[in-house]
């Protein structure tokens, strides 16, 4: 994996810096209609594809993610309770690609650790490490291919987190539908593509409130179609 992390870090310097194309050479990406298996530019392995860049080049989502260390790391030392202050710090980290699905994880934990610094009482640790492995589990281009913006599923694994929702629960059950249902909504009415870098947080005047399911947005400045989902307090 160290290797795998080591042959990024060089390849997104030889695409000068090119975060939102190739993460190989910095070309524009060609979406497909269908998948199709494609080997893997890093790990080798020949995994389903839903793009490559122009010229042929293919990362997995896995390889893509990386693992996610460097960015639990920082949010378990962060203090930071404002997510969308939060969520540019993860971005400017230089593991995190512009576009990639490492956002549908990235967006619970900022949310989670967002929450923690509110005064919300989780295990951060934890919290940090299901939430990534949640958010993994939904594949790159599922806004596309699925019809549900990964990142707005992770704002849900964040509302199911705070709930303790699971499949079983009768009124927690609802929590992480509505909210992720809101920011599918304000998503759409955005419009896209490159929904993906969509964050989310809370801060309200009682931060062990329930999330509000009142999503704001507001604009990003690193790519015209990027956005920042924050969900404040029940007023804000």
């Amino acid at each position: 994996m160290e290797k795998n992390k080591r042959i990024l870090r060089v390849s997104a310097k030889a695409a000068g810096g090119q975060k939102d194309n190739c993460a190989i050479c910095g070309k524009p990406l060609v979406y497909f209609a269908r998948e199709k298996e494609l080997e893997c530019a890093v790990c080798r392995q020949t995994k389903p594809a839903g793009c490559a860049c122009e010229d042929g080049h293919f990362v997995c989502d896995t390889c893509h993610s990386g693992g996610g260390a460097a960015i639990r790391r920082l949010l378990q030392e962060s203090a930071e309770q404002d997510p969308v202050v939060l969520l540019n710090q993860v971005y400017r980290l230089p593991e995190v690609h512009l576009h990639g699905p490492e956002h549908h994880s990235i967006v619970p934990c900022v949310r989670l650790a967002a929450y923690r610094n509110c005064g919300g009482e989780i295990d951060l640790v934890k919290a940090l490490e299901e939430a990534w492995k949640r958010g993994q589990k939904l594949p790159g281009g599922a806004c596309g291919y699925l019809g549900v913006c990964g990142a707005a599923a992770g704002a849900g694994i964040f509302a199911s987190f705070v709930s303790g929702a699971t499949p079983l629960t009768p009124e927690a059950w609802a929590a992480p539908q509505r909210l992720t249902a809101a920011c599918l909504e304000a998503i759409a009415s955005i419009g896209g593509p490159r929904c993906r870098l969509f964050g989310a947080g809370i801060r309200g005047k009682d931060p062990r409130e329930p999330p509000s399911l009142r999503p704001l947005a507001l604009e990003h400045g690193m790519h015209p179609g990027a956005v920042s989902l924050l969900a404040r307090g029940k007023n804000g």
